[in-house]
């Protein structure tokens, strides 16, 4: 177990484990090998390429659906603002654990299918690509059925490398675990662009030494759902002392 000062350095440095999740012992020094190699995020001035979304309670509406994606037709959902939020999403909005970590969702913006642990079918909207954003990065990296969310939720040139590498990393150390403790929590979030076709959204993670981390993450809309991308360079980090300049937005 890597003591506090060396788990408050490598909350920065930690690209494997977007957006900015700190996770302890040699799991998280195998993660870093693959930190140049595999990112979540965009870049930090906008989407990485030009192109063409809390709780499991939220479920699918009666409405007609929407154009089909590959994994079944997702019902039409309610939100229907087009402008990025200028104040946290809170009507409706309810915060679920996901193995320790807090995730966002409402019946308005989805997520509003459940799979086991896929959780898919966001609104086409501003407020739909920020929870996509956030529900996927937690659930690619910490649900127990990590490829089935990666391979049907993520796009990218890092997918297949991470797949590949995340594999036998939890093969050698066994599968990860994270502890409440040594991670990050979703506390705020700021736009960077946004269109009908990708947003990128900077999402900031609070960590128990009292730290925050910036991170840029990207969602791609594809064959009618949010997708995170996972590009092959690296992403940049970035440490704030507060939520200045962002929206706080959290659920612990």
């Amino acid at each position: 177990m890597e003591d506090r000062e060396n788990g408050s350095a490598q909350d920065e440095r930690s690209t494997w484990t977007k957006p900015g999740f700190l996770i302890a012992g040699t799991f998280l020094l195998a993660l870093l090998v693959l930190a140049g190699i595999v990112v979540v995020t965009g870049s930090d001035t906008g989407p990485s390429r030009d192109s063409a979304r809390p709780g499991p309670t939220a479920g699918p509406t009666t409405a007609a659906p929407s154009p089909s994606s590959d994994q079944g037709d997702c019902p039409n959902l309610p939100d229907t603002p087009a402008d990025e939020p200028q104040s946290a999403p809170t009507k409706g909005v309810e915060w679920t654990l996901l193995r320790t970590v807090a995730l966002p969702s409402s019946k308005a913006a989805g997520p509003a299918v459940h799979e086991g642990d896929v959780a898919r079918c966001y609104a086409h909207t501003p407020v739909g690509a920020l929870f996509a954003a956030v529900q996927i990065s937690g659930r690619y990296l910490f649900a127990a059925d990590w490829r089935k969310v990666t391979k049907v939720q993520t796009v990218g040139a890092g997918k297949e490398t991470y797949l590949r590498e995340r594999a036998k990393i939890e093969a050698s150390q066994g599968p990860m675990t994270p502890e409440a403790d040594r991670h990050g929590q979703m506390a705020g979030f700021k736009f960077v662009t946004y269109s009908g076709s990708d947003a990128v959204v900077q999402l900031v993670h609070r960590f128990t030494n009292g730290s925050y981390v910036v991170t840029p993450v990207t969602v791609l809309w594809e064959r009618g759902d949010w997708r995170l991308e996972l590009p092959a360079s690296r992403a940049k980090q970035t440490r704030v002392t507060d939520l200045s300049g962002f929206i706080a937005f959290g659920g612990v």
